[in-house]
């Protein structure tokens, strides 16, 4: 899974060079700011450029189609600015993609700083976690019950214990 924003689109890419899950998901960008470095270009733009081309970008479309620009999310809200309460909020997006993909063994997540760090302080329940580093990678082992209650462990992380 990955944000639409350039800078994860070319991590990805250089990651899983043609893998065929991996899916482009609105909800995992990066905190609104209003820079236009935090909104993506339009889903044909993504889908023509090669070394993006096999990544499934079917969300973003069926957004672009109902006329939703880059600057609407999944909820709806048009060109506005989003605080780390509003991110935390869109976290739960990603914890209900991941019961869609309860099968997979493993999943890989590639998005932002401001995202990890809400969905750390909210749903992973991890209240006190620091800051991600530049590229940093954590590792998590997350379980959904069959109640569906949602669980996480840090299995690994390069500057936390």
């Amino acid at each position: 899974l990955t944000s639409p924003l350039q800078r994860t689109l070319q991590t990805t890419a250089l990651i899983f060079p043609g893998h065929p899950g991996v899916h482009i998901r609105e909800c995992l960008r990066e905190r609104r700011t209003g820079l236009p470095c935090d909104e993506r270009q339009p889903a044909l733009q993504i889908r023509s450029r090669p070394s993006f081309a096999f990544m499934s970008s079917f969300n973003l479309v069926a957004l672009d189609a109902t006329g939703a620009s880059s600057a609407e999310d999944e909820i709806g809200h048009i060109d506005e600015l989003e605080d780390r309460a509003a991110v935390r909020r869109r976290t739960t997006q990603l914890v209900d993609l991941l019961r869609d993909f309860q099968e997979d063994a493993a999943i890989c997540v590639v998005t932002h700083k401001g995202f990890l760090r809400e969905l750390e302080r909210g749903p992973l329940g991890r209240t006190e976690a620091t800051e991600f580093g530049n590229c940093e990678v954590r590792v998590y082992e997350v379980a959904i019950t069959e109640s569906g209650k949602f669980t996480s462990e840090l299995l690994y992380s390069a500057f936390e214990q």
